[in-house]
């Protein structure tokens, strides 16, 4: 049987955590069943767009970004050539908080998202969140959670002895979602001193700016540092705010692979973690990260079970193994709906 052929059009460069979650290594993943063609290549400052990647494909997609002023006319094309369009998207760029650091560069290309939403055969997102607030705008909408690519995450991690390592990793615009967890971190620091080690890997809270990590914009590097990096207990503080509560649960995927106790935002981004099984869950009271804190640093078995229990079911439910078939169907969905 003969791969289905996708021309993909994005603006993130190859390297970076969306292009390989939500195109790249799925297709990687279903081997010979696809042929995925990048259609836009760049040096970091200036794109090159192959619009011939659509000769013969049987789907176009757009992701993310892509639809803007400069790259409408080809959307256009797309629209026109009877191909079914899928656009991709797992963020509500549509509302981004005021202290986002892309929230004018998004506002700009926000009138050519919503007209792609309400033209593309279908839109293809990764919670049900964000499916519920773009069905009034688009024609269809599917979601595909974002799976663990086993390839970048089953190395062995080194082994590692010494003090509690407390981590937080994401990138520079998450300083306000670590707000939450400032008065928890002092406390920790105040408490245990030498006994606590924090890791900050692309964003440090106030007060702990210096312990900030470069951020690694590949996605296999950073998923080696962050196994590198050994973490028995991990953060994923998020504001409350409609752009937060349409992200995906990938903090909970990658901190479990790398073996560690995560504290999570009892938001729904984080639905799917058990509290006190596959994780601890807190809410938007900063007291409520300082209890959850204090009880994995006092409770080392605790944080064994936490780390042990999320590590096995996200390896065994949400590797990409399992789900890379949900991509293809999606993206051969828009196909037959077309049909």
């Amino acid at each position: 049987m003969s791969p289905f052929v996708l021309a993909a059009y994005s603006l993130d460069l190859p390297h970076y955590a969306c292009a390989r979650l939500r195109l790249l290594e799925p297709a990687r993943a279903l081997g010979g069943r696809v042929e995925l063609r990048w259609a836009a290549a760049s040096d970091g400052d200036n794109y090159a767009i192959d619009a011939r990647a659509m000769e013969g494909a049987h789907a176009v997609l757009f992701q993310r970004l892509f639809p803007n002023a400069r790259t409408w006319p080809l959307v256009e094309q797309a629209l026109a050539s009877g191909l079914p369009v899928l656009y991709e998207m797992d963020d509500h760029i549509l509302d981004t908080p005021r202290d986002h650091p892309m929230r004018e560069a998004l506002e700009r290309i926000a009138p050519h998202v919503r007209r792609l939403l309400s033209k593309a055969d279908l839109t293809v997102t990764t919670t049900p969140e964000l499916r519920r607030i773009l069905a009034p705008l688009a024609r269809r909408v599917a979601v595909v959670p974002n799976f663990l690519p086993e390839a970048l995450w089953d190395a062995p991690a080194p082994a590692r002895s010494g003090p509690v390592r407390v981590l937080y990793a994401g990138s520079p615009t998450h300083r306000e979602d670590l707000e939450l967890a400032v008065p928890a971190l002092e406390q920790a620091r105040r408490r245990h001193g030498d006994r606590v080690e924090f890791v900050f890997m692309g964003c440090a809270p106030r007060g702990f700016e210096g312990l900030a990590l470069p951020f690694q914009d590949g996605y296999a590097p950073y998923a080696r540092a962050l196994r590198e990096a050994r973490p028995d207990i991990a953060l994923a503080p998020l504001a409350d705010n409609p752009f937060n509560r349409c992200k995906s649960a990938v903090k909970w995927l990658e901190y479990s692979a790398a073996g560690a106790a995560g504290i999570y935002a009892d938001l729904p981004p984080y639905a799917r973690v058990r509290h006190g099984v596959t994780g601890i869950k807190a809410g938007q009271d900063p007291a409520a990260w300082t209890s959850a804190l204090e009880s994995l640093l006092a409770d080392p078995a605790l944080r064994r079970s936490l780390a042990e229990n999320a590590a096995r079911e996200a390896r065994n439910a949400w590797g990409l193994a399992r789900g890379a078939a949900l991509f293809l169907d999606a993206w051969q969905g828009a196909r037959r709906e077309r049909a």
